[in-house]
């Protein structure tokens, strides 16, 4: 069975439908007021010869300034992988 025109069930509410630029403009604000960890910098799996993800994430999103937790498409860039590095 084939559905179209469906997007998958595990983007969140705030994906679907709200302003991109505002939602990630939240975020960086809030990252920046809790002090969250999420970057690539943060993990232990990012490989300090070139900054790429050692499990292979796709980190541009996540290493991008400015941050964007929702992509283009609307889908989130977190990474479901991130341990801290233990700073």
């Amino acid at each position: 069975m084939r559905i179209i025109g469906t997007r998958p069930r595990f983007l969140p509410d705030l994906a679907r439908g709200s302003d991109r630029q505002a939602v990630n403009a939240r975020f960086r604000a809030e990252a920046e007021q809790y002090k969250l960890l999420f970057q690539c910098t943060d993990c232990v799996y990012q490989r300090e010869s070139d900054g790429r993800c050692t499990v292979g994430w796709p980190n541009d999103g996540l290493m991008a300034d400015p941050v964007e937790i929702i992509g283009d498409r609307g889908e989130p860039l977190v990474c479901k992988a991130f341990e801290p590095d233990g700073m």
